[in-house]
């Protein structure tokens, strides 16, 4: 009966969290385009002192919104209410785009380098999602990098013909009691602070939707590499 109790209130709870994130996705919206214009200098012209503090609040917002989109991206995905569309999922493409958009973002100038071994298995699987996490795995490594730091990424063949994707920092690494509880919700390692600790269990969700695996391999003091495998057999009808 405590369990069933707890159940039920879990659920509650993850029903809430659902509901408040589609009502604050609105207003957060509405004060990116509003800041946006400001900047633009749509309401005058503005000087450099409210230009800096105008470019703080944006990112601030953007911040929140990012926070606010993974916790529905979540939810649907623990509904079982994600549609994913899946197609052969062409390695190069996603790397390339996730490295410039990382470039974009990130204020930290590291290096980046990517192999993909020829002749690999084709893999179906929804090209904007499985980019996402690549993306997130790629901010987290760029995050505890030095500046000028190598990022390196890699596609292979897997033991189970899939295949087997990895990005590696040379980071700060994590303690292996951290390591077993990363891609649980609202954890967050050592030095990978940011999003609240929901990015690693957000891509968990999405690997595990296309029935694959992910994980850490970490030493302290040596860097990480996170990886995740793919099967060929997907059902992708």
């Amino acid at each position: 009966l405590r369990q069933t109790r707890s159940d039920e209130r879990n659920r509650q709870l993850d029903d809430l969290i659902a509901s408040l994130s589609h009502d604050l996705r609105t207003p957060l919206l509405a004060m990116r385009g509003t800041l946006r214009s400001m900047l633009n200098g749509a309401f005058g012209v503005v000087s450099d002192t409210w230009r800096e503090i105008l470019e703080e609040y944006y990112q601030t917002n953007e911040d929140l919104l990012k926070l606010v989109e993974a916790l529905l991206e979540v939810s649907r995905y623990e509904a079982g209410s994600k549609s994913l569309i899946y197609e052969p999922l062409d390695w190069n493409k996603i790397f390339t785009k996730a490295i410039h958009q990382e470039r974009i973002a990130s204020k930290n100038k590291v290096h980046f380098e990517y192999k993909i071994v020829p002749q690999l298995p084709t893999v179906y699987g929804d090209e904007l999602e499985i980019r996402r996490v690549i993306q997130n795995l790629l901010s987290n490594a760029v995050r505890v990098s030095k500046p000028e730091d190598l990022v390196w990424l890699e596609v292979t063949a897997a033991e189970n013909s899939g295949v087997k994707v990895s990005v590696s920092d040379r980071g700060c690494g994590i303690a292996l009691q951290e390591q077993e509880y990363l891609f649980h919700r609202f954890i967050q390692g050592r030095g990978r602070r940011g999003g609240a600790g929901l990015g690693l269990y957000l891509c968990r969700q999405i690997v595990e939707a296309h029935h694959g695996t992910i994980g850490v391999d970490s030493t302290l003091g040596k860097g990480s590499t996170f990886w995740l495998t793919l099967p060929t057999i997907a059902n992708h009808a």
